[in-house]
């Protein structure tokens, strides 16, 4: 063996050896302190990539556990609010049956309206004031953009209110101003068996449609027209008066009555169905008259109902795409849907990553009076009280639809939940392989280094 002088080879080893014992003892120390294997990318480069990615997606699925919960939430108080409304319907019915029966006399209808107001009230009143994270799921995006002040709800005349495509009731005559520039105008009119008539005027007395006012002691005139005594010899003094909102000086012209075309639109008229003559509506004979106005109007226009003289009631539902150049509420809401802050909701369904990303939407369901078909029904009369019980099974039926649907959304919701609550526990699984610190092996590779070094 050779002696060597300027070089220690054996100290230079051992010095080595010490070095790599103390880096091992380092890293060990490092992991069992830290409770990962990996703490550096120098560590495992490849592992700590894939763990990272792991740990992503289990925070990420740990998110969409808790938005899901309050998706969950939301649901659950909107239907519970919808519950209530629902009560309040199945009461408002119960009293429409109860006001339909015969026995009872006006008086009685009378206070049985009260509570049915009052319980229409306690609908809008729950619609309004449904909050969930500071959403409104009961209100259409119509009514918090307009408020109370939508395009929808007008007074067109004789004191009536309104509602856009809505039914309402009315008895006697009533006239409704349609001013120029209003857009796709529909009148529908339904007069119980009666023979109730609807008649479209010019302010100036221009007879569009309708039937026809007879000569003075016309054997075949319309039974309406008789039965109100007019004629020609008093239709301008007793029908187109300024109290009826016709311009004075108002004369009456039937020379276009139910022409194609009039005052800018096409105008079309079908209902009088009164073929005896006789005052009441008969099988073959339809108590419905529509009056239809397709394109815009270039003119103020008057919707007259002439009630019998008794003063019998009707169902009228008006409906319009602009009115007097204001857009009703649907048209203004698409033209403002992407400003639109409430629209439906999306709960996540998932955040994986590299993956598309799918929902839960959870549709607004509005529940005031007058989106349930609820606005102006009364039980004052016993047709009132027919007409409000068949608007109320179609209510209650919509408000049965609408808890369904999110009672669906709330069950999707739950089975999303508990497999997400398994994707994580299994992803966390298979990250803690990775990069946790296996204890056993690590202390007993500190207790190998302790004595080696």
């Amino acid at each position: 063996m050779s002696l060597v002088v300027g070089h220690n080879q054996s100290a230079l080893n051992i010095q080595r050896q010490l070095f790599s014992v103390t880096n091992r003892l380092d890293q060990s120390f490092e992991r069992l302190s830290s409770g990962f294997r990996i703490n550096s990318a120098a560590d495992d480069a490849a592992g700590l990539q894939i763990a990272d990615r792991l740990q992503s997606d289990v925070i990420s699925s740990r998110q969409v556990v808790r938005n899901l919960n309050d998706g969950i939430s939301y649901a659950q108080i909107a239907e519970g609010a919808l519950d209530e409304v629902n009560t309040a319907a199945q009461r408002m019915r119960q009293l429409a049956v109860q006001a339909q029966n015969g026995i009872h006399s006006d008086s009685d209808r009378l206070a049985l309206d009260k509570e049915f107001q009052q319980l229409k009230s306690e609908i809008d009143r729950i619609a309004y004031e449904t909050e969930a994270f500071g959403r409104h799921p009961l209100l259409s995006p119509a009514t918090l953009l307009f408020a109370d002040n939508s395009p929808d709800n007008v007074t067109l005349g004789s004191g009536q209110q309104i509602i856009n495509n809505l039914p309402f009731s009315g008895s006697g005559n009533d006239f409704y101003f349609i001013p120029a520039d209003s857009e796709n105008i529909r009148f529908t009119f339904d007069s119980y068996s009666l023979d109730d008539d609807i008649h479209l005027f010019t302010t100036s007395g221009e007879h569009l449609a309708g039937v026809e006012v007879p000569a003075v002691g016309d054997p075949l005139a319309d039974f309406n027209w008789q039965d109100l005594g007019l004629d020609l010899s008093n239709i301008d003094t007793a029908f187109l008066t300024t109290g009826n909102g016709f311009d004075a000086g108002a004369s009456y012209d039937a020379s276009n009555i139910n022409g194609a075309n009039a005052v800018g639109t096409t105008v079309t008229y079908s209902g009088d169905g009164d073929l005896d003559n006789d005052g009441r509506i008969f099988t073959g004979e339809t108590d419905v008259e529509v009056i239809t106005l397709t394109g815009t109007t270039n003119q103020d226009i008057i919707l007259a109902v002439s009630g019998q003289s008794s003063g019998s009631s009707y169902k009228g539902r008006i409906s319009w795409d602009r009115l007097g150049g204001v857009a009703s509420a649907a048209i203004q809401e698409a033209e403002l849907a992407d400003e639109n802050p409430e629209e439906d909701v999306k709960i996540t369904t998932s955040a994986a990553i590299n993956g598309p990303q799918d929902y839960h939407e959870i549709a607004k369901t509005p529940a005031t009076a007058a989106d349930l078909g609820l606005t102006g029904l009364s039980l004052s009369s016993q047709q009132q009280a027919e007409v409000a019980l068949n608007a109320l099974s179609g209510a209650i039926d919509d408000i049965g639809e609408k808890r369904a649907g999110y009672g669906a959304v709330q069950n999707a919701m739950q089975s999303n939940l508990r497999n997400l609550s398994i994707h994580a526990e299994n992803t966390r699984a298979a990250q803690s392989q990775i990069r946790d610190t296996n204890y056993a092996s690590e202390t007993a590779s500190l207790a190998r280094n302790q004595i080696i070094q």
